[in-house]
Protein backbone atom coordinates (compact mmCIF):
# COMPACT_ATOMS: atom_id res chain seq x y z
CA UNK A 1 0.00 0.00 0.00
CA UNK A 2 1.62 3.66 -0.80
CA UNK A 3 2.05 6.40 1.84
CA UNK A 4 -0.97 8.41 1.51
CA UNK A 5 0.61 12.12 1.10
CA UNK A 6 -2.33 14.25 1.83
CA UNK A 7 -5.89 13.92 3.41
CA UNK A 8 -9.06 13.17 1.11
CA UNK A 9 -11.16 15.99 2.96
CA UNK A 10 -10.37 19.10 5.09
CA UNK A 11 -11.25 19.45 8.85
CA UNK A 12 -12.75 22.77 9.54
CA UNK A 13 -13.26 24.54 12.74
CA UNK A 14 -16.34 23.75 14.83
CA UNK A 15 -18.14 25.08 17.34
CA UNK A 16 -19.84 21.05 17.91
CA UNK A 17 -16.61 19.43 18.22
CA UNK A 18 -12.80 20.29 19.06
CA UNK A 19 -10.48 20.45 15.99
CA UNK A 20 -7.59 21.25 15.24
CA UNK A 21 -4.30 20.09 14.35
CA UNK A 22 -1.17 18.70 15.75
CA UNK A 23 2.32 19.96 14.70
CA UNK A 24 4.78 18.25 12.08
CA UNK A 25 8.01 16.67 13.18
CA UNK A 26 10.67 15.69 10.88
CA UNK A 27 9.72 15.22 7.24
CA UNK A 28 5.82 14.08 8.53
CA UNK A 29 3.13 16.47 7.31
CA UNK A 30 0.81 17.97 10.66
CA UNK A 31 -2.09 15.72 11.53
CA UNK A 32 -5.74 16.93 11.94
CA UNK A 33 -7.87 15.88 14.06
CA UNK A 34 -11.73 16.12 15.15
CA UNK A 35 -11.95 15.39 18.73
CA UNK A 36 -9.96 15.27 21.75
CA UNK A 37 -9.38 11.72 21.41
CA UNK A 38 -8.10 11.70 18.36
CA UNK A 39 -5.77 14.40 19.10
CA UNK A 40 -4.05 12.46 21.61
CA UNK A 41 -3.65 9.28 19.26
CA UNK A 42 -1.74 11.26 16.40
CA UNK A 43 0.21 12.90 19.55
CA UNK A 44 1.21 9.51 20.86
CA UNK A 45 1.74 8.53 16.87
CA UNK A 46 4.67 12.01 16.71
CA UNK A 47 6.39 10.44 19.82
CA UNK A 48 6.66 6.73 18.78
CA UNK A 49 8.23 8.83 15.42
CA UNK A 50 11.38 6.78 14.11
CA UNK A 51 10.92 4.17 17.78
CA UNK A 52 7.55 1.73 15.99
CA UNK A 53 6.03 4.33 14.03
CA UNK A 54 7.59 5.14 10.29
CA UNK A 55 4.70 7.17 8.86
CA UNK A 56 1.64 8.16 9.63
CA UNK A 57 -1.38 10.04 7.81
CA UNK A 58 -4.79 11.60 9.02
CA UNK A 59 -7.90 10.89 6.68
CA UNK A 60 -6.41 9.03 3.88
CA UNK A 61 -8.87 7.43 1.90
CA UNK A 62 -13.06 6.76 1.70
CA UNK A 63 -14.71 3.80 2.67
CA UNK A 64 -17.73 2.79 0.71
CA UNK A 65 -20.52 1.83 3.57
CA UNK A 66 -23.65 0.17 2.89
CA UNK A 67 -26.97 1.45 4.94
CA UNK A 68 -30.16 -0.38 5.21
CA UNK A 69 -31.96 1.20 2.24
CA UNK A 70 -29.07 -0.85 -0.04
CA UNK A 71 -27.39 2.54 -0.87
CA UNK A 72 -23.96 3.34 -0.16
CA UNK A 73 -21.99 6.25 1.82
CA UNK A 74 -18.32 7.65 1.87
CA UNK A 75 -16.88 7.58 5.22
CA UNK A 76 -13.23 8.86 5.87
CA UNK A 77 -11.27 6.84 7.81
CA UNK A 78 -9.13 8.32 10.61
CA UNK A 79 -5.50 7.38 9.95
CA UNK A 80 -3.16 5.52 8.17
CA UNK A 81 0.04 3.79 10.00
CA UNK A 82 3.18 2.53 8.80
CA UNK A 83 5.62 0.33 11.18
CA UNK A 84 9.35 0.56 11.21
CA UNK A 85 10.33 -1.74 9.00
CA UNK A 86 12.50 -4.22 11.79
CA UNK A 87 9.03 -4.36 13.60
CA UNK A 88 7.84 -6.55 10.60
CA UNK A 89 4.06 -5.30 11.44
CA UNK A 90 1.31 -4.86 8.42
CA UNK A 91 0.12 -0.84 8.33
CA UNK A 92 -3.04 -0.45 9.73
CA UNK A 93 -6.44 1.85 9.14
CA UNK A 94 -7.52 3.13 12.20
CA UNK A 95 -10.53 4.58 13.30
CA UNK A 96 -10.52 6.38 16.76
CA UNK A 97 -14.08 5.99 18.57
CA UNK A 98 -14.84 6.51 21.92
CA UNK A 99 -16.26 3.06 23.70
CA UNK A 100 -19.50 4.66 24.06
CA UNK A 101 -19.46 5.47 20.43
CA UNK A 102 -18.59 1.60 19.67
CA UNK A 103 -21.36 -0.03 21.72
CA UNK A 104 -23.93 2.19 19.98
CA UNK A 105 -22.62 1.40 16.36
CA UNK A 106 -22.30 -1.96 17.72
CA UNK A 107 -25.92 -1.97 19.19
CA UNK A 108 -26.99 -1.15 15.82
CA UNK A 109 -25.00 -3.82 13.72
CA UNK A 110 -26.75 -6.42 16.06
CA UNK A 111 -30.23 -4.82 15.86
CA UNK A 112 -30.40 -4.71 12.04
CA UNK A 113 -28.09 -7.85 11.44
CA UNK A 114 -30.70 -10.43 9.68
CA UNK A 115 -29.00 -14.09 9.47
Amino acid sequence: MPKFQRPVRKIRKSRVSRTGFVSARGDQPAANYESSLERDFFIVLRFDLGYEVDYYCHQPLYVEVPKLNGRTSRYPIDAYVEFCANLNKYPRLVEVKYRKALTHVLQLFTTNLRV
